[in-house]
């Protein structure tokens, strides 16, 4: 019987971790000083698909978007078009190719502008298109009030956003 209790022993004190289950993606709004980003992806991991980034008071609002574009080449200029039941916003982007996970990460500037900011907050979901690459669909769902955060501390230039 004392060689049963050793054989058991060992999988009643695995760690909880070894059994938990990833968490499914979600919208993070994180906090530092006085910038603001608003990212889609997985808690705990480095799984980022989407991000807005601005300093609070800024009305260009960063935006990153991690593609799955295995053949286009680096330095890549084309547009992410964000669309919902609201409209269309299409923004201007460079990409930068990751070479570790395939990825090119495409990079721009926007503004929340009553288009985009209708698009984000009563949509409820909105699509993302980048030519080469199949759309992706985000829900707005649990980031409510994160959208209505970043959109309000990143107001839109009385003269509009040439680029966005």
């Amino acid at each position: 019987m004392t060689r049963f209790r050793f054989l058991i022993l060992p999988a009643l004190v695995l760690p909880a971790a070894a059994f938990a289950q990833e968490s499914p993606p979600q919208w993070m709004l994180s906090t530092y000083e006085d910038d603001l980003t608003l990212a889609w992806g997985t808690p705990d991991t480095d799984h980022v698909e989407i991000m807005f980034h601005c300093p609070v008071g800024s009305d260009v609002v960063a935006f990153t978007y991690f593609a799955a574009l295995p053949d286009a080449p680096g330095g890549l200029a084309t547009q992410v078009r964000i669309s919902g039941n609201a409209g269309e916003y299409a923004i201007a982007v460079m990409g930068t190719r990751l070479d570790l996970d395939d990825l090119m990460v495409l990079e721009g500037g926007l503004n929340f502008d009553e288009t985009l900011s209708a698009i984000l907050l009563e949509d409820g979901t909105f699509t993302v298109s980048v030519e080469g690459e199949p759309d992706r669909t985000y829900t707005t769902a649990g980031g409510e009030k994160a959208f209505a955060t970043i959109a309000a501390a990143c107001p839109v230039p009385e003269a509009g956003f040439a680029d966005g």
